[in-house]
């Protein structure tokens, strides 16, 4: 749970930037949303605060349902500015990035794996200062350690949530 503590702070620390950011960007930069898939610790929250012009940082924290707490924090990099309404991006993330339920088994049985995760994505915000929206990634599970264990060949997992942006 370290990375999720580290991206609380990290963010927390970087409101006051956020703060002193020019009048004339009134756009949404940052966002909180609530989703499906990796970015959202499978099923959960995911926060995303702009540190560059078109580069964030994004955390998440969720449940796997069956097997506890799911976790993912990495990077966005987006290749339209703020302000659009389309802004397509890649991605990367580390933590929780597959579960593994034993069916008929003991629950202490099922288990989560973390690993390494790129996507690609999009992002459609709308509304006043673009304050909500919409995001769907196409992830690729790069490393997990579920891959060592089961005959799982399933690496292409999709995402999707709908963003509040502030």
């Amino acid at each position: 749970m370290k990375p999720v503590l580290t991206f609380l702070i990290i963010f927390v620390l970087s409101l006051n930037l956020y703060a002193q950011s020019p009048e004339e960007t009134r756009f949404a930069r940052s966002s909180f949303g609530l989703g499906l898939g990796i970015p959202y610790g499978i099923l959960g929250i995911n926060g995303e605060f702009a540190v560059w012009n078109n580069f964030s940082i994004t955390g998440g924290v969720g449940t796997t349902i069956l097997a506890g707490v799911g976790y993912n924090v990495g990077g966005k990099y987006y290749f339209r500015n703020v302000g659009n309404t389309w802004r397509p991006r890649i991605s990367a993330y580390y933590g929780t990035n597959a579960v593994a339920v034993v069916i008929g088994g003991n629950s202490d049985d099922d288990r989560t794996f973390s690993g390494i995760t790129f996507g690609i994505g999009q992002q459609w915000m709308w509304g006043k200062n673009k304050s909500h929206g919409i995001d769907l990634d196409i992830l690729y599970i790069a490393s997990s350690k579920v891959f060592d264990r089961t005959d799982e060949n399933g690496r292409v997992k999709f995402s999707i949530g709908y963003r509040m942006g502030f």
